[in-house]
């Protein structure tokens, strides 16, 4: 928890991987639905932290869930973490892999929900790009422009004062 003088301002929650676990397909599932149903009781939740390894390909659980949360209108940033187990060259190449990968989902969900709206392909872009679509029975946002992507060592601390400007950003943000 981190606190203030009035009490807890935000709790931290570390909830179970699934990415590259020794687990079955059967219990990669299981966990999914686990972490689906957490995400749609908590009234309260802000942001969600989802941590991808930098030195890996993504994944379909990573992928789904991502979607999962963006299409519920969840703030999302990425952390990239073991990048210090990365060349300057590797971990360059790895960052760009990450956000062009997930800006594309991004991409993706905002044609979902635009589609939802009843607007069609032939519709002008920038209308669609610069829709705030608010609350609706599905639970979709408005999207990000950018995913933010976090690179992180927790051996050396990268990534740290970074990690902590989103979570103070995004309290501000949902405060107003």
């Amino acid at each position: 928890d981190c606190k203030d003088k009035s009490g807890p301002i935000c709790t931290f929650v570390d909830l179970p991987g699934y990415g590259f676990a020794k687990l079955s397909k059967t219990e990669q599932d299981g966990i999914s639905r686990f972490l689906r149903d957490y995400f749609l009781a908590r009234g309260a939740l802000k942001l969600v932290f989802l941590l991808v390894d930098s030195r890996r390909e993504r994944n379909l659980l990573d992928e789904d869930m991502f979607s999962f949360l963006v299409d519920h209108g969840v703030s999302v940033a990425i952390v990239a973490a073991k990048i210090d187990k990365l060349s300057s060259r590797e971990a360059t190449n790895a960052l760009g892999s990450i956000r062009t990968h997930f800006g594309e989902l991004v991409r993706e969900a905002t044609s979902r929900c635009a589609h939802q709206e009843g607007f069609k392909e032939e519709d002008d872009a920038s209308a669609v790009d610069d829709m705030n679509f608010g609350d609706t029975e599905q639970g979709v946002g408005a999207f990000p422009v950018e995913v933010p992507v976090i690179p992180f060592s927790s051996v050396t601390g990268q990534g740290k004062s970074e990690l902590w400007k989103v979570v103070r950003d995004n309290m501000i943000t949902t405060a107003s």
